[in-house]
């Protein structure tokens, strides 16, 4: 799975016109897959609060909403889509986080936000590769430590794509 694979269904999610983090597709039926600080900024929770998110695909403004499918301990939200999608936001395939061992490589595709280190220049997509440290725990709950140089705030949303395992196997 390369990066072209997987920006489709990657988009930027805006609140009040202000980005707010990344998103992706995760079902046909238009599920968008986000972490729950991400949707909260739209209010906690954020269960019918309305969303744009502006897929890779072909970066037209798609109205969201926030689902009761949320847990804050886990940071994890679904938002439905009210708009189509585009046909070429294709799910990825999502693949058991468990699956991913110490020493896999992975990488995320997301909304990068630069600007407290380049404040001139806008950014859109940016990439980032990294490693699998492996598996952790915070506060009781489960999850994957990455190592990556590139990972830049407003990548909270992305999926983590594991090429060797052909899908996603979390969320930044």
């Amino acid at each position: 799975m390369a990066t072209e694979d997987i920006l489709p269904y990657v988009g930027r999610l805006f609140w009040n016109d202000q980005v707010i983090g990344t998103g992706f597709v995760v079902h046909a039926s238009g599920l968008i897959a986000t972490c729950y600080h991400v949707a909260a900024v739209g209010g906690t929770p954020p269960v019918a609060k309305t969303f744009v998110i502006k897929l890779h695909a072909d970066d037209r403004p798609i109205r969201v909403e926030g689902t009761d499918k949320f847990d804050a301990t886990q940071d994890v939200a679904l938002l439905r889509a009210i708009d189509p999608l585009p046909d070429e936001a294709v799910p990825p395939r999502l693949v058991q986080s468990s699956a991913a061992t110490a020493g896999t490589m992975f990488q995320i595709q997301g909304y990068g936000d630069m600007q407290g280190d380049d404040p001139r220049h806008a950014y859109t997509f940016s990439p980032a590769v990294g490693m699998i440290v492996g598996p952790t725990r915070r506060d009781g709950v489960d999850l994957l430590q990455l190592s990556s140089k590139q990972i830049l705030k407003g990548m909270s949303g992305s999926p983590i794509v594991v090429a060797s395992l052909g899908g996603v196997v979390g969320i930044v």
